[in-house]
């Protein structure tokens, strides 16, 4: 999951001439940090319905960062960040499209593909979904910048 992430943030970075070495470096650095603070009883809360320890795991993530000796500065708002929605239902604090930060955005665009795609490959039938669900994130000012992504895929 961490590599697929890491590579797939950076390609739609690059799309969209996010193509910095430090850009890349904040993409990679989030991959491997983003779910530092799950554990494994948080995985069974999640598929208990026990969602308090699952939703704290962004912050608990964004402040291992911030504490890591020699941290890159922006990699903690993109862990903050990688469960928010442009539709303002995300969390862990329920912002909207035009409060996230473009990077953050790419990082939530390529988590979400991920989530799509598990760990199999992409059929007609999940792309058909995610073709649904991007309309979400297109439609806000941050994440609209974002639509050449995806017209490949139509």
């Amino acid at each position: 999951h961490v590599l697929r992430l890491a590579q797939l943030s950076c390609m739609f970075a690059q799309q969209v001439g996010l193509t910095s070495d430090a850009v890349g470096e904040k993409l990679i650095m989030a991959a491997i940090l983003h779910d530092s603070a799950i554990r494994a009883q948080d995985f069974e809360d999640r598929i208990n319905f026990k969602e308090d320890a699952w939703r704290d795991h962004p912050q608990k993530a964004a402040e291992m960062a911030r504490r890591l000796p020699g941290s890159i500065l922006g990699v903690d708002h993109i862990i903050l960040m990688h469960h928010e929605r442009p539709d303002g239902k995300g969390f862990p604090r329920g912002l909207f499209a035009q409060q996230i930060f473009p990077l953050s955005a790419v990082f939530i665009l390529a988590h979400e593909f991920l989530e799509f795609v598990g760990d199999g490959k992409l059929d007609a039938k999940l792309m058909e979904q995610f073709k649904i669900e991007r309309s979400i994130y297109l439609k806000g000012s941050t994440f609209g910048r974002f639509a050449p992504l995806f017209e490949q895929s139509k």
